[in-house]
Parts: structure tokens; C-alpha cells; sequence
């Protein structure tokens, strides 16, 4: 909890601009009880990375922890995106 509290919203802030020049295939997997990025923030970020795609999981904010399979099954349709499958 110390770290989480300890992140800088201004990396953030810095950064958000340049989401429109990601050239690559991009997947947001955004955890639907997520008490620190709220869920209403995942189609914001999805809208502003070009032709990107969003799935919400049923988890919080550490969702690799929470739903391995599951974020290895976004990951893997991800992957498949990207090579034209």
C-alpha cells in the first residue's frame, strides 16, 4: 500500500498525451474493482491509444495476481491480433 500511495500522478500526466502516437497493437485489461484506477477510466484510455481494444476483468488492480488464466487469455488474444490471426 505504501508504494501504491507513494506513485507520482504526474509520470502519469506526462505521459497521457503521447498515447495517440502508439503505432502497435495495443489491449487494455482493466480490473472492474480496481479501488485505485477506477473502471470508468478504461475507455478513456483505450479511446486514446489508436485502434486499441479494452476488456474489463471480474478482479482489482493486481490482476495478474488475481487472474492469471484470465490475463493469459488477453494476452494471447493480444498476441494473435498483432501477427493477422
Amino acid at each position: 500500500m505504501r508504494d501504491a500511495r507513494a506513485l507520482d500522478p504526474k509520470i502519469t500526466q506526462a505521459v497521457a498525451p503521447r498515447l495517440g502516437e502508439v503505432r502497435v497493437p495495443a489491449h487494455v485489461v482493466w480490473g472492474e474493482r480496481d479501488p485505485f484506477q477506477k473502471v470508468r477510466w478504461a475507455p478513456k484510455l483505450r479511446d486514446a491509444i489508436p485502434d486499441a481494444t479494452l476488456s474489463t476483468l471480474p478482479g482489482g488492480h493486481f490482476l495478474p495476481w488475481d487472474l492469471p488464466a484470465q490475463v493469459a487469455r488477453e494476452i494471447r488474444g493480444l498476441a494473435a491480433r498483432a501477427a493477422g490471426g
